[in-house]
Order: structure tokens, then sequence, then C-alpha cells
């Protein structure tokens, strides 16, 4: 079985496409041939514009697609913002500013997210947009969660998705999430994130 996984920024997207051999191929492949015509920056925003989904769907064949597990993960918005902080400040992706106040950045995410940089856009976009199409409709065939990630490999496991051992690559090391968050915080994220919060069924577990 073939497997087209569409790759999810902040979300174990690298130890996933070292679980399953090949399932980032159809992206990377042809990454690399609209790079090699119009340039990375053109690359970024065109994902920035489609989404990924619909990247890698307008780049294969109907035969490919229709046969191929399309699938991907997602992580609690509130934690995934922590991790795209300490990431994009470690990769020189947003401002001295930003890299020093968790709560500007997370303003600057929720209010005003077209004015950073193509890369910091691209690891605090929203998730879902990533596996619509033109029309809105779902594109893939599984989602699982990270937060349940054994229970969900599995059940991509019987779809016939079958993964190698877990290693975890590029992790991102900070505080629990929660200690990053005031109530206006947690809310400028849901107002952000709330087609990702709706659809993904997540909550800020205040626990």
């Amino acid at each position: 079985m073939k497997l087209i996984y569409v790759r999810n920024t902040k979300a174990a997207s690298n130890s996933i496409v070292s679980m399953y051999p090949g399932c980032n191929a159809p992206f990377t492949r042809n990454k690399k041939k609209f790079v090699n015509k119009h340039g990375m920056r053109k690359f970024h925003n065109r994902i920035l514009k489609i989404g990924r989904g619909r990247f890698i769907r307008n780049n294969v064949s109907n035969q490919f697609w229709e046969n191929s597990i399309k699938f991907s993960f997602v992580r609690d918005p509130w934690d995934r913002m922590v991790s795209a902080w300490r990431y994009c400040s470690r990769s020189g992706f947003i401002s001295m500013r930003l890299k020093r106040s968790f709560p500007l950045f997370i303003s600057r995410v929720a209010n005003h997210p077209n004015t950073m940089s193509v890369q910091a856009r691209i690891h605090t976009d929203p998730q879902y947009y990533h596996f619509i199409d033109n029309n809105g409709n779902m594109m893939l065939d599984f989602i699982g969660k990270i937060e349940n990630f054994n229970e969900d490999t599995q059940k991509l496991s019987e779809l016939g998705a079958k993964p190698h051992n877990l290693k975890k690559k590029n992790t991102t090391k900070h505080a629990h999430y929660k200690e990053y968050y005031t109530d206006e915080l947690i809310q400028l994220v849901a107002k952000r994130f709330k087609k990702d919060i709706d659809l993904f069924g997540y909550t800020y577990d205040r626990g």
C-alpha cells in the first residue's frame, strides 16, 4: 500500500517520516522540482497559499492518490505554539523582540500572522488548512493525534500502514506548555486556531 504523509510542522513530523519510509516522497519529490524551477521563496509562498495536501494532490496522478493511504498527525494548539516559539527562536525565524517574549509572539501569531516571516508562518499556521481541498473538504483518510500517538499508529497499522521503530528527531526542549500561558494567551490561541480546536476536538486542560 502506498503512503502519502501530509507533513504537519511541530507535530513529530521528522519522527513520523522515519517511521514510515517513503511516506513523504510524493511531497519531497515535487518540492524539489518546484524549487529547481521557481526557487525556495516561491515554494514557501505556494505552500502558504494552498497547503501541503493540495500541493501534493496537484502533483500526483489520480491513480496514485486514490490508491494511497493519506494521513497526518495533529498536536494540541497550545502545546504546539510553545514548541513553535522555541523552534523559531532557535532557527532565527523571528525577531529578537519575539524571541524574548512568548506573549508578544502569541499576540503576533493571533493578531498579525501575515507580518511574520514565511518560515515562521509555516510553523504557526493552522493545521487543518493543509488537509483540505479547494471546497474545504477533508482530503485525508486518517488524522491521528500526537497525544494519542501509540493508539493512533495502531489504528493506522490496521489501515495497512505498518510503522518502523520510532526514533524522536528534532525535538524542542522546554518546560510544560501550561507554564507559559495566562488566561489572555489561552484565549488568543483559541481564537487563532478555532478550526483546529473544533475539528480535532481540543480543549485547554486547566487541570
